[in-house]
């Protein structure tokens, strides 16, 4: 996997200037997950979405069904600015992230918290999407670095009441990993 993960972070990540360190640990964790369904909160609808670009990528390359909420209306400059990504398996849905996630009906591989970061945001958004977490799967929340104590520290509550594994990364805002499958983590620097 590593030859790849260089090859999608040169070619994609770095190429494209969104290469902040978060993306291609998803793109490693994903490549050893296999995801079906990938679902994010907050989808960067200010213009960065670079987490956005990223399950882009791994859903066209991947074959996967990739899920983006948020409480913005959808901000098509990703359609613009990369044409080449495969928007079919893109599903939008305007709406608060725990609401959201309580009424999918689909089995979470991966499940990406980038909406609000406070403590109850992000605890409302982890127990809305418990039932709704496949048997093996991977949480991540991004921005647990910058400012934003209350997101790491509801991330590592639920963590230990769920038995997980913990991997924080604290360079580009910070990004906590979450998996019952800590061999997934094995190679992510």
């Amino acid at each position: 996997h590593n030859a790849l993960i260089d090859e999608c972070c040169e070619k994609r990540w770095c190429a494209n200037g969104s290469n902040r360190g978060h993306q291609p640990r998803i793109y490693h964790i994903c490549a050893k997950l296999k995801p079906r369904i990938i679902v994010e909160t907050g989808m960067g609808s200010d213009g960065h979405g670079s987490s956005t670009y990223t399950f882009l990528t791994i859903a066209k390359e991947m074959d996967v069904q990739f899920y983006s909420v948020d409480t913005e209306p959808m901000n098509l400059w990703f359609q613009k600015k990369f044409p080449d990504l495969d928007y079919r398996r893109w599903h939008f849905v305007q709406g608060d992230g725990a609401e959201t996630l309580k009424a999918l009906r689909v089995k979470i591989d991966f499940l990406h918290l980038d909406s609000g970061h406070g403590y109850d945001c992000v605890t409302n958004e982890l127990s809305a999407a418990q039932p709704h977490l496949a048997l093996d799967h991977v949480i991540a929340c991004h921005d647990t670095e910058v400012g934003q104590p209350e997101c790491r520290k509801a991330m590592y509550d639920f963590a230990l009441q769920n038995k997980y594994t913990i991997k924080q990364f604290e360079d580009w805002h910070g990004e906590t990993f979450l998996t019952n499958k800590p061999e997934l983590f094995e190679g992510l620097i």
